[in-house]
């Protein structure tokens, strides 16, 4: 019988997570934990491994709401994107739910 455990559980679930298609709140979970320091969109292409398209979409709908600050072609988290971020990685763990994995590191 298959002895396993609650780590074997979890890792399991957090190596599926890694090979699923992203959300768009993972999309911009990520964005947002990215932009802490400045990027412009081809930093933000590379590091999510997203096309032209998909993060123009993506940062144009945070700036719209407020979510990122843009200094000419550069892009950071504002204060409200930190705090949405912060919000969004506490109700993972309320529910008990995977966090967003970044692709890259905070």
């Amino acid at each position: 019988m298959l002895n396993t455990t609650r780590e074997d559980i979890i890792l399991l679930l957090r190596v599926c997570a890694l090979n699923h298609n992203r959300t768009k709140i993972e999309i911009a979970y990520d964005i947002l934990t990215l932009c802490k320091t400045t990027q412009n969109i081809n930093g933000i292409m590379s590091h999510l491994r997203l096309n032209r398209a998909q993060a123009t979409v993506m940062v144009d709908y945070l700036l719209l709401r407020g979510f990122l600050e843009e200094n000419g072609h550069l892009y950071r988290t504002s204060d409200f994107g930190s705090e949405f971020a912060s919000g969004l990685k506490t109700l993972f763990d309320i529910w008990n739910l995977p966090s967003p994995v970044p692709l890259c590191s905070d």
